[in-house]
């Protein structure tokens, strides 16, 4: 399967992922593993971030100091790319 998917924040403050017509909330480790870098969406805000990433986190044992949102490491701005994403399945 290819398509077009985006990657948005919502009003909520969690991270999305959308496919077609089906879209999923993105855990904090995912926004991480798979390098999302969030400053780059559009419109985002990262108190809305934390508050609503800090009430999704709180079973992580290994806390939210392990994941880092840095815009000098975020890889979508190397690639040149921004919350619209090519995928392949």
């Amino acid at each position: 399967m290819t398509g077009r998917c985006h990657i948005y924040q919502a009003r909520n403050g969690l991270i999305y992922f959308a496919l077609g017509g089906a879209y999923t909330v993105l855990t904090e480790k995912q926004v991480n593993e798979l390098h999302i870098c969030v400053y780059e969406l559009e419109d985002f805000d990262y108190d809305l971030f934390k508050t609503a990433y800090q009430y999704v986190g709180q079973s992580d044992e290994k806390g939210k100091e392990n994941y880092t949102y840095n815009t000098a490491v975020c890889r979508c701005a190397q690639r040149g790319t921004r919350g619209n994403e090519q995928v392949s399945a």
